[in-house]
């Protein structure tokens, strides 16, 4: 990631993601705020991802980091603020391109394997299932470029 070798998570890593995830909760249709700034700051590419990555055997903190990047990979609602949904189409593209990385899909797979491996699945494992496929969804739902973004 990056030519990243280790990304060192924090001791309060759980708790942030956690934060995140109720704050994005509390955005709104129509101005999606922390997404957007979320977007600007590439946290997906700068921390969310090398976190998945560098931290894939910590089960609980890839839970967290998928719920996040579900939020994050969603497409702008229909209304969305105009100026803001072309910012966030073109933040989704780069998104898009990032998860393109060999050791993201790698982990994601991963991550898939583990919980299908699981002989009596447990909720935990039918929604990290679930997260996975829900993100492979809507990254492949997001334009190749911003020219073909409907807006």
């Amino acid at each position: 990631m990056q030519n990243l070798d280790v990304y060192v998570k924090d001791e309060h890593c759980e708790s942030s993601l956690k934060d995140l995830i109720k704050q994005m909760k509390e955005d709104t249709p129509r101005w999606p705020i922390s997404r957007h700034v979320l977007g600007k700051w590439s946290f997906l590419q700068r921390d969310l991802l090398p976190l998945l990555i560098f931290h894939n055997r910590d089960k609980r903190l890839a839970f967290l980091t998928l719920m996040l990047l579900v939020q994050l990979t969603a497409l702008p609602e229909g209304e969305c603020d105009g100026k803001m949904k072309l910012e966030l189409f073109s933040q989704l593209v780069k998104f898009k391109e990032a998860f393109l990385e060999a050791r993201v899909i790698s982990t994601l797979m991963i991550h898939l394997a583990d919980c299908l491996k699981v002989e009596e699945k447990q909720k935990k494992h039918i929604d990290m299932i679930e997260l996975i496929f829900v993100i492979f969804k809507q990254i492949l739902a997001i334009p190749e470029s911003t020219r073909d973004c409907p807006i």
